[in-house]
């Protein structure tokens, strides 16, 4: 069973058993196998020294099971979007006053604003996959930066992210075999074209 987790201070999924995850969250980042994906909302002056842990914490506090990966946002969670098409299954938050284009805005003290996407796809897909899911998730969230014309404030050029953008894909290990999830592919195109909508959604939200 897999449990959709809303509330004001923390979203995500919780799992009846390991998946296989590749992310790039504060915690639990690198290829895992959790029991519970989370995305914590932290105020905008948030300054703690040990972010993995105070996730860690919040998700302790929730009873979620472990291992837990674990995002961070500033967003409003109000704000998160939830679509699911097909077995393929995204969550995400956006976040944009500290957009940049990436190679073009030089290193700065980022702002708070940050896009966090989780997805879930039900099959086993090899590393390699997983790699080629997280590809095809930026591009979709580029897309949908082009789509609603956000600008780097630093260089007027059109966005590509923010300075803190952070990915969680995991695969439930169990359904067809998945050795790639690129954007040709038709769980990749399920996936960028949910990437896209929620990413858009979140952000006309913020509007």
């Amino acid at each position: 069973m897999i449990t959709l987790l809303q509330s004001p201070d923390l979203v995500g999924f919780r799992f009846d058993r390991p998946v296989r995850c590749l992310s790039s969250a504060v915690l639990g980042g690198g290829y895992t196998s959790p029991l519970s994906i989370v995305n914590l909302h932290v105020d905008k002056g948030y300054s703690g020294m040990n972010p993995a842990a105070d996730i860690q914490a919040a998700a302790e506090g929730a009873k979620l099971p472990g291992p837990v990966v674990g995002l961070m946002t500033a967003v409003k969670l109000g704000r998160a979007v939830y679509a699911s098409e097909g077995g393929v299954h995204v969550l995400a938050t956006a976040g944009v006053s500290n957009a940049l284009a990436a190679g073009l805005t030089p290193p700065w003290d980022a702002g708070v604003g940050t896009i966090n996407l989780i997805a879930f796809i039900d099959g086993r897909a090899t590393d390699g996959a997983l790699a080629g899911a997280a590809i095809t998730m930026t591009e979709a969230k580029v897309r949908a930066l082009a789509g609603q014309g956000v600008r780097c404030p630093e260089t007027s050029t059109p966005a590509t992210g923010t300075s803190t953008d952070a990915f969680a894909v995991a695969a439930l290990e169990a359904g067809p075999d998945l050795p790639f999830l690129g954007p040709a592919t038709k769980e990749g195109f399920v996936l960028a074209r949910l990437v896209y909508d929620s990413v858009t959604r979140s952000l006309r939200q913020g509007h």
